[in-house]
């Protein structure tokens, strides 16, 4: 059976410790990884996870597969789309909405694919789950008042 490939996106800000460990496991466990970034906010990620071991194994990595997401959506979009919150307090700032709108563009443009959210850790290989669902979707409680989609899969 071929490695199942799966698709992430990180943007904003610099990368967080652990995110490299999150996409790593995805490595681990057999699957391509396209890793979509905007290579002109990741410049100085690249940079830092070339001085660890970890980093230096991820970008070694003959299943990773660095992307452009400007491919799919221009970061100039993207910015436009940045959510500044809710209420005086700013509650919920983010990239959430534009997230979204770039999973479903990707999953519309590569049909069989699967989505995984950045901060997401694979414990085993998606392909040893046998789906016959055109669709998967798996969420995740977040921020304590509501749920988000952490995976999506489309079949053709």
């Amino acid at each position: 059976m071929p490695p199942v490939e799966v698709h992430s996106l990180w943007i904003g800000e610099s990368f967080p410790d652990w995110l490299p460990h999150c996409v790593a496991s995805y490595i681990r466990t057999g699957h391509v990884i396209n890793w979509w970034i905007y290579p002109e906010e990741r410049e100085r990620d690249f940079e830092l996870l070339q001085c660890n071991e970890v980093g230096q194994r991820l970008l070694a990595s003959p299943l990773l597969r660095l992307r452009d997401a400007n491919e799919l959506l221009p970061l100039e979009l993207a910015r436009k789309m940045f959510f500044y919150g809710v209420g005086p307090e700013r509650k919920w700032q983010g990239w959430a909405p534009f997230s979204d709108w770039f999973r479903y563009e990707l999953l519309s443009r590569h049909p069989g694919s699967c989505w995984v959210d950045a901060d997401s850790f694979s414990l085993q290989n998606l392909g040893q789950l046998n789906l016959q669902a055109s669709l998967l979707c798996a969420t995740e409680k977040h921020r304590n008042d509501r749920r988000t989609i952490g995976a999506a899969q489309v079949v053709e």
